[in-house]
This record gives structure tokens, C-alpha cells and sequence, in this order.
């Protein structure tokens, strides 16, 4: 099938036509989480990936902290993947939940939180949740939002979802920035990011927060990660290329564990301004209700 890409009236990009949700389901069956080479799973991580996967946990319990004083530590984590965030959310004392479309990635990596997940597509389990009267203290959407056919249904499911004074983290990449704007203009590359029936939706730092804002909810903090992007103003650094696609990942790794260990504050202000910078390859938002 053809797609073209189309702007919608609250900034962000998305593909059109919208594939049905059939399609979605056999795509996600056959291959997103059985083929390695299709999907962001990995067959094993470094201690130095695992440690940025922790501190992904870390920072978002220690944004919490900051935000709420009670005591409940309710997660939902939709999408959960591999369910390293349930595991490292967990160890930091949180009760865990998750949903996914499979469990391929969890009984992997994380076997022992396979009972915490409920599996099967995603809108009749969160409609399901919301009948049955459940809420959350801290609902993650991590690399979620742009893979689904309507993302602001998915944010108003969260909104009714989120406890009154709970956190809403979602996590997308920065497609259509400027930098990525600019290297298609001058360097003549193609609109790489744009794969469907992967990604269906393309937001950034100027229209997310639109998006958020629609849906009801305050955005609290704004945060950015390695611009690997600028790789690819280096015609040797293309990291598009898989011959020097993992050194620049690995760089990304590196970047990532110095800034860490900074600590919190410092990580903050580092992730804030890339962030406000637009040049962080994803968007990162901790949000309440409004």
C-alpha cells in the first residue's frame, strides 16, 4: 500500500491512509515481535544499556517524588515491551501493570512479570480498565503514541486513566525537527523516519505539547536525549548506515551514562536544554491533568 504524509490541524504528521486495525494486528503478529531485525528489541543488552534503562525508571520516580507526597505507587506501563521499566518501577517500590499486544519481549527478557501484563490489543483492554474503574499513579507511554492509529484517543483513555494527581510520561522520537528539515534540504536524504506501517503518527517538541494541551493535560517537564542526528551533517558518521549505526548508538550510550552521572538536577538541566534546543532525536514529557 501507498502512503502519503499529511499534517494535522494540531501540527503533528501522520500517514494517510491510516492502515486498518487487521492490518496493524497481522503486521504486529508476524513480524514487529517475532523478527529481531524489524523491531527495537535487542537479543541482549550491555550493562551500560541496561543502566540507561534504569535510570529512565529512576528519573521518573524521582519526578513523582517531586510532584505527588502520598505514598501510592500505582504503575501502568502500556506498551511494556521487554518490561524493563515495570522492573526497574518495581524495584523502586511501585506495584506494577502493563499491557501489551504480545508476550514476546517480556517472557525474554523478563519473565517473572509476565502475570503483571495484560495482553491483547490495545484499545478493548484499556476500555476495559477504564469500565472496571481502575486508575494510576504513573502511566508510561514509552515509544507507544506514534505507533497507534488515533494517538489522541489513546491520551484521552490515559487522561481518564491517571489518578487525579498522578504522572504521564510519554516518550516519542523528534521527527519532522528542524535539523531533520534541514539535512533533507541540503544534504539530499531522504525522509528516513517515515516507515510505516511502524510509526503511523510523527510528533515534535513544537507539536506535542499542542497535542498534550488537547487532550487536557499540563506538561511539567520537557526533556531531550542525544542528538544523534547530528551524525548525519558528517558524510563518515551516517549512522543510517548499519557499518557505523552501532558506534553512533554506542556513543548515544556513552553520552547518556556521563550526563547520569551528574545526578539528577544536573541531568535535568543538560536534558532540558536539549530539549528546548529541538536537536534531541526524542521528545520526552512528564505531564499532569489539567
Amino acid at each position: 500500500m501507498s502512503y502519503t504524509v499529511k499534517k494535522h490541524d494540531l501540527g503533528y504528521y501522520f500517514i494517510s491512509p491510516v492502515p486498518s486495525e487487521q492490518e496493524l494486528k497481522e503486521y504486529y503478529e508476524k513480524k514487529y515481535y517475532q523478527d529481531l531485525t524489524a523491531s527495537t528489541y535487542q537479543a541482549s543488552y550491555s550493562k551500560e544499556e541496561l543502566a540507561v534503562l534504569k535510570n529512565d525508571a529512576e528519573l521518573s520516580n524521582y519526578l513523582y517524588k517531586q510532584h505527588e507526597e502520598n505514598k501510592s505507587k500505582k504503575l501502568l506501563d502500556i506498551g511494556c515491551g521487554e518490561g524493563f521499566f515495570m522492573k526497574n518501577m518495581q524495584e523502586l517500590g511501585w506495584e506494577v501493570n502493563g499491557t501489551d499486544y504480545s508476550s514476546h519481549g517480556i517472557k525474554i527478557k523478563n519473565p517473572e512479570l509476565q502475570d503483571k501484563v495484560i495482553y491483547g490489543e490495545l484499545n478493548p483492554v484499556l476500555e476495559k480498565l477504564i469500565q472496571n474503574n481502575k486508575t494510576f499513579d504513573f502511566i508510561n507511554l514509552g515509544n507507544i503514541l506514534e505507533h497507534v492509529i488515533s494517538p489522541i484517543d489513546l491520551l484521552n483513555w490515559c487522561h481518564k486513566l491517571l489518578s487525579q494527581e498522578g504522572v504521564l510520561r510519554v516518550k516519542v522520537p523528534n521527527d519532522f525537527s528542524h535539523l531533520q528539515q534541514h539535512l533533507t534540504s541540503h544534504n539530499s536524504i531522504s525522509t528516513y523516519w517515515v516507515h510505516p506501517p511502524d510509526h503511523l503518527s510523527y510528533f515534535n517538541f513544537d507539536s506535542l505539547p499542542k497535542v498534550m494541551n488537547h487532550c487536557n493535560f499540563e506538561i511539567k517537564k520537557s526533556l531531550g536525549d542525544f542528538p544523534i542526528e547530528l551524525f548525519l551533517l558528517h558524510p563518515d558518521s551516517n549512522y543510517i548506515d548499519k557499518k557505523v549505526g552501532k558506534k553512533a548508538h554506542q556513543a548515544r550510550i556513552n553520552f547518556a551514562l556521563s550526563i547520569q552521572n551528574l545526578g539528577f538536577d544536573k541531568f535535568l538541566e543538560i536534558s532540558s536544554g536539549l530539549g528546548k534546543s529541538g536537536l534531541s532525536r526524542s521528545c520526552i514529557v512528564y505531564s499532569v491533568k489539567a
